[in-house]
């Protein structure tokens, strides 16, 4: 059962890994070349995002990276 979730929880972790430099990727291109991607746009899907974290945004987000940081100290 451990080895299972060693196994889920390693998976997860690369996936993760790829979805966030994906995010970067897209963010770069759509900085350096606006319509690029077409009607995608990962700097108005952020920003919408952010926005709906907390009351401005930026408090929500440094919320949720203290928070972060606190379970990766464990």
């Amino acid at each position: 059962m451990k080895q299972g979730l060693q196994a889920v929880k390693s998976w997860l972790e690369a996936i993760t890994g790829v979805l966030a430099s994906l995010l970067v990727v897209s963010l770069l291109i759509n900085i350096l070349f606006p319509d690029a991607l077409g009607e995608f746009s990962a700097l108005d899907n952020l920003g919408i995002w952010m926005k709906s974290v907390g009351d401005n945004g930026l408090a929500g987000v440094l919320a949720i990276l203290l928070v972060y940081v606190w379970y990766q100290k464990k």
